[in-house]
């Protein structure tokens, strides 16, 4: 079975407790020696590993014991602060935004995500794109297609997460909170619409301005409106 690693627990003196998704729902196994330094098994123990496992029902003990593993794909191999903060990122993400019943929905986006953020000139980029879906998987998608209020698809000249989305002329008011530039609002739609990381060309590139602001709305969207504060996006932002 094609599992990814979201967490490992120490279970014992030696043992280890290992909680992953399938493309069909959650698995859990435990890791007979996973925290014995040295152990054959115990890169396991690894958020976001991806591996082919298999293991044994024994009607004897809680949890399936893992009886064979072989690595499939380790983000773990670029060790670099800013590729760790990453891994983090999505990490937390799936833990949190998604209850524990519905992270499996997210398994193919975190195998393309990888995948995509290794070809990326800039990974940012894959990082935005990752968190859009993820807010999409949690049905909470903002309006980038046209005016939240009327409708239309014309002389849009503001986004407010607020506001749930695009504003247009005829729409702003006093009150709306213009938050980002024109440049921002192409790329928050464009975040929003792309189906898949294939789509995402290798020379896309933000702005250091730009990467701030749509990592700082990102990080207020998803707390303000899904009710998560993710604590990754500022210290990845500290670390770009």
């Amino acid at each position: 079975m094609k599992i990814i690693v979201l967490s490992a627990t120490n279970y014992k003196e030696k043992d280890t407790i290992i909680n992953a998704i399938s493309i069909d729902g959650a698995v859990s196994f435990k890791v007979r020696g996973g925290q014995v330094s040295g152990s054959p098994l115990n890169w396991i123990n690894n958020p976001m590993i991806i591996a082919e496992a298999e293991y044994v029902e024994n009607v004897r003990y809680i949890h399936q014991i893992l009886k064979t593993a072989k690595l499939i794909y380790s983000p773990f191999k670029d060790t670099t602060l800013a590729n760790v903060c990453s891994i983090n990122l999505v990490s937390e993400a799936v833990m949190r935004m998604l209850p524990e019943d519905e992270r499996h929905t997210a398994f193919n986006l975190i195998e393309e995500y990888f995948l995509a953020a290794e070809k990326l000139k800039d990974p940012s980029v894959a990082e935005l794109v990752f968190l859009a879906k993820m807010i999409k998987l949690t049905g909470s998608e903002p309006e980038v297609e046209r005016c939240v209020f009327c409708g239309s698809r014309s002389d849009i000249v503001a986004f407010s997460f607020l506001e749930g989305g695009f504003i247009c002329r005829n729409c702003l008011s006093q009150e709306t909170q213009v938050e980002l530039t024109p440049s921002q609002m192409k790329w928050v739609r464009y975040l929003f619409k792309v189906e898949n990381f294939n789509e995402v060309p290798d020379g896309n590139v933000l702005n250091d301005d730009d990467r701030t602001a749509l990592f700082s709305k990102f990080h207020e969207f998803i707390y303000e409106g899904i009710g998560i504060g993710l604590e990754s996006i500022p210290f990845l932002l500290q670390n770009k």
